[in-house]
């Protein structure tokens, strides 16, 4: 199985999951779902498999990191359907968990989980998982806050 099949089908779990919780399920949600794994599969075809230097990781982790929770905010705050952990993400927010602390131990669960399953982890993969939550937090819109993406309910 490729990396990009496992995340289309653990995609498909955080969605069911999420909708499950009340959040919504639009069209950006679909996209994501099916169409983030085929282009991990075809874009680690073309990417080199690493790059040198620390300064320069380090530097591409930063700007990744923000350009990711910056990307997944607006995502969120144009409400079209938010990606599979994100729908996970609000359905919990929506139940008056911070958003923040949400996200924070969805990382910290994936993480542990790929890594319990045997795979990669470095100092880019604990920050990222101890970071992205606070970062999203920080730039979702306060209107968009606990609840966003919720379906209405009968």
């Amino acid at each position: 199985m490729t990396f990009g099949l496992a995340s289309v089908v653990v995609s498909t779990l955080f969605v069911a999951v999420g909708w499950r919780l009340g959040a919504s399920v639009g069209p950006g949600t679909l996209v994501a779902m099916l169409g983030i794994g085929p282009s991990v599969d075809a874009w680690s075809l073309l990417l080199p498999g690493a790059v040198d230097g620390l300064v320069v990781q380090a530097g591409l982790l930063a700007v990744g990191l923000v350009a990711i929770a910056l990307g997944l905010s607006l995502v969120i705050a144009a409400d079209l359907g938010a990606g599979p952990m994100e729908v996970v993400m609000l359905g919990l927010s929506g139940r008056g968990v911070p958003l923040r602390w949400v996200r924070t131990s969805l990382e910290i669960g994936v993480f542990a989980t790929g890594w319990a399953l045997g795979g990669q982890a470095g100092v880019g993969t604990v920050i990222i998982a101890l970071a992205i939550g606070h970062l999203i937090a920080a730039f979702v819109p306060s209107d968009v806050g606990a609840g966003a993406g919720r379906r209405a309910r009968p």
